[in-house]
């Protein structure tokens, strides 16, 4: 994938490299695996249908709202289908790039893995505090 040389340095200057320990982790917490997650599955979560890429901002920032996710607050963005290296930033960090990450099958995930944001393949949106373990 080709991104502006705007985009790629703040990719570069955020790589996070505990991609597949921090999926291991997610996979723990979630009745199944991080790339396969069974939404439906799930109790007390947030969920959007159908949002579109003009609208994932907004739609992000309203799910991070509502699960406590603070615009500062340090995030991992780990897309699963390897469309984008994985990240650590924070949302308000991410916005100005978010048009070139929007990539489906996306997930937001807080240092303690205590608040997760994912836009699946189907453009759905979730977000859940998972029970700690």
């Amino acid at each position: 994938m080709s991104f502006t040389p705007e985009c790629q340095a703040y990719i570069d200057t955020h790589l996070y490299e505990n991609q597949d320990e921090l999926l291991k982790k997610i996979g723990s917490l979630l009745p199944t695996g991080a790339s396969n997650i069974h939404w439906d599955k799930i109790p007390d979560k947030y969920e959007a249908h159908s949002i579109q890429r003009d609208k994932l901002i907004m739609e992000i920032l309203a799910a991070a709202s509502l699960i406590d996710l603070k615009e500062s607050e340090t995030i991992m963005i780990i897309n699963i289908d390897d469309a984008f290296p994985a990240i650590i930033t924070t949302l308000k960090e991410w916005q100005p790039y978010a048009q070139e990450l929007d990539c489906v099958n996306t997930l937001y995930v807080n240092e303690n893995n205590s608040k997760i944001i994912h836009w699946d393949f189907y453009k759905n949106l979730y977000a859940l505090n998972p029970p700690s373990q």
